[in-house]
């Protein structure tokens, strides 16, 4: 949802955004906007023709244009592909990845009018990208402009068959083509052919997390590991019963109720901590769909080797991380609190350590 650099030659740069941020997840901006964000950014930066005639400056304006919305294009399908190798590798996406609108347009190439797509659901989806439905049905019995056609007198039918599909679909050719063209390799890879006839519920929890992270759904992803490695340390067999209940002790009277207490002090940065402690173990902020992803989750080892006062984390192999507790030091009073700041503290960092 970030502004991207595109440039063209030495002098001229414009940063302008590829999506917009709505409830329901990313949603890429109309050709209408990008050309307009482009070329306000371009007039503002004409340095190398300023001296030129106005008719020069215009065949600039224009050219430069069209070299960078190239340029945007390359960017959309640089996204489409990072999609499809998350599908072919078996990385779930966050679901604010796509809105449900589009996922349903990309991954089952299925469009209002549709049979299938009912009604109810369209105006669920549009809801979910920032539409107001009773806004758009103003439009019915008034003559519209259709991208691809002559103007025309929406209906109660064309206002879903056709309407619908030309404002947020057609409106948004070159990011959705360009999507698209980097999702399936320019056409080689069929990938809605595979999963249309899938219910989008279906599709999303394959290929798409929760978009709500609640307390109960990590807890239910951990699976303790106690005493680990204690035959390499300095334990003795008769202590290990004794430490191996400290350890339990923790993990059910202090870790799992300071992560349940972490949910209930959240507003709306809704489970944002749970989100950073997601982040911190798997290396990705969000929950993958465990119907679809049953084999997910986190073992958390309590490491009686690992004598330093913070916690660390694995991300591989997958689909499972580890989390690494110090075996010992993990029960005294204070080690939440360190817990706490090393899982805020990694944000920005790739090592998790």
């Amino acid at each position: 949802n970030e502004k991207i650099k595109l440039i063209c030659g030495n002098d001229v740069d414009a940063r302008v955004k590829l999506f917009e941020m709505e409830t329901d997840g990313i949603v890429p901006i109309t050709d209408e906007m990008l050309n307009e964000n482009i070329r306000i950014a371009i007039e503002a930066r004409e340095k190398n023709v300023k001296h030129e005639s106005p008719k020069k400056r215009e065949e600039f304006v224009k050219q430069t244009c069209v070299d960078l919305v190239k340029q945007a294009e390359s960017y959309y399908r640089a996204i489409g592909r990072i999609m499809l190798h998350s599908l072919a590798t078996f990385h779930t996406m966050s679901s604010t990845a796509m809105s449900s609108f589009y996922q349903n347009w990309f991954f089952r190439d299925c469009s209002p009018g549709d049979e299938g797509y009912h009604k109810h659901d369209i105006a669920y989806h549009l809801q979910g990208i920032g539409a107001n439905l009773h806004q758009l049905k103003s439009t019915i019995g008034v003559e519209y402009d259709y991208i691809d056609g002559k103007p025309e007198i929406v209906t109660e039918e064309t206002f879903f068959t056709k309407f619908i599909k030309d404002r947020f679909i057609q409106s948004r050719r070159i990011s959705i083509n360009a999507l698209k063209e980097g999702l399936t390799l320019n056409g080689s890879i069929p990938i809605s052919e595979n999963l249309c006839t899938m219910p989008l519920d279906v599709v999303q929890s394959l290929m798409f997390s929760n978009p709500l992270i609640r307390a109960k759904d990590v807890i239910e992803i951990l699976n303790p590991k106690y005493c680990v490695s204690w035959e390499q340390a300095d334990v003795k067999a008769e202590d290990v019963p004794g430490i191996r209940e400290e350890q339990q002790k923790f993990f059910e009277t202090t870790l799992i109720p300071f992560l349940k207490k972490k949910e209930g002090l959240a507003s709306e940065e809704q489970s944002d901590f749970l989100n950073s402690f997601l982040s911190f173990c798997t290396g990705y902020g969000y929950l993958p769909d465990r119907a679809g992803n049953p084999e997910y989750g986190i073992d958390i080892e309590f490491e009686l080797l690992h004598t330093y006062p913070y916690p660390k984390s694995h991300a591989c192999p997958e689909p499972r991380s580890v989390l690494v507790l110090p075996g010992k030091l993990c029960i005294q009073k204070d080690f939440i609190t360190n817990f706490e700041a090393a899982v805020l503290s990694y944000k920005g960092r790739f090592d998790m350590q």
